[in-house]
């Protein structure tokens, strides 16, 4: 993309970040599309100050249920300004969001805790199916509904060492440690099984700080929401997330701060 200027080009690094769908969030592998401006140090800093901002900042908690979406990126905006350590000026603080699109009925459903900033709009930006586009000084939202493309994005964990990196992981050992001694679901809705899942996991995660317990799981947005039904002792969190979420015909991914429960089997 060029940008005209009375006497130069203006270089500038950008990154666009597309989240085509829901479906499109997997283990999170960015594409980034690099587009150079010309501006001297000062665009480079703007940049750079902007990436750190949204790897830096980090939400304590997002607890978000059937919130609007506007509501929801006003709240991240609000939470980046208090967290925002980076900055020194009080006008600079935070990262600035452009929500653009006919949103006004989009509602999710998001809850996280200790996550980054950056990794908190890209769940917005999956769950409500927009785009997301970093620039220099702000964050643009393009909410795309049905005209998202399918499988922008999606980069599923098929690589050996990316997966072990994840399973030796704070997430990992969860997944893998923290044990049910009895679990039975009849006919139990997919998300009222995946709330229980996550109460548990905090309730057995006695080694986490109390703001780090348990497992952040995220449920994509569903039509149709099945229902489950399964008897199970001495299971591993990790296993009954994979087993509740094939018993409602979903898939499951994750990457380091969640697991995703998606429509669609996993691919064998």
């Amino acid at each position: 993309m060029i940008l005209s200027h009375p006497s130069k080009l203006i270089s500038a690094p950008r990154k666009i970040l597309t989240l085509a769908s829901a479906s499109a969030i997997a283990a999170l592998a960015i594409f980034i599309t690099t587009v150079t401006f010309a501006e001297e140090g000062k665009s480079d800093s703007l940049a750079e100050i902007q990436a750190k901002k949204l790897k830096e900042i980090i939400i304590p908690k997002v607890d978000l249920v059937d919130t609007p979406l506007k509501d929801a990126v006003n709240f991240l905006v609000h939470e980046s300004r208090l967290r925002d350590t980076i900055s020194t000026k009080a006008e600079e603080k935070g990262v600035s969001v452009g929500l653009i699109g006919d949103y006004k009925k989009v509602k999710i459903s998001l809850k996280l805790t200790n996550v980054p900033l950056e990794k908190a709009l890209l769940y917005v930006a999956a769950l409500s199916q927009s785009e997301l586009e970093i620039r220099k000084r702000v964050v643009v939202m393009r909410y795309l509904g049905s005209k998202a493309p399918s499988g922008s994005l999606s980069a599923r964990l098929t690589d050996d060492k990316a997966y072990a990196d994840l399973t030796n992981s704070a997430i990992g050992k969860k997944l893998d440690g923290l044990i049910l001694p009895d679990v039975q679901f009849s006919d139990t809705p997919l998300k009222a099984a995946l709330a229980y899942i996550n109460m548990r996991s905090v309730q057995l995660d006695t080694d986490s700080p109390a703001d780090s317990k348990g497992i952040n799981i995220i449920l994509e947005d569903l039509a149709d929401m099945p229902k489950v039904s399964l008897n199970l002792r001495n299971v591993s969190v990790g296993d009954l997330i994979s087993l509740t979420a094939e018993s409602a015909g979903c898939r499951v991914e994750l990457d380091e701060y969640a697991v995703f429960v998606k429509k669609g089997a996993s691919a064998k």
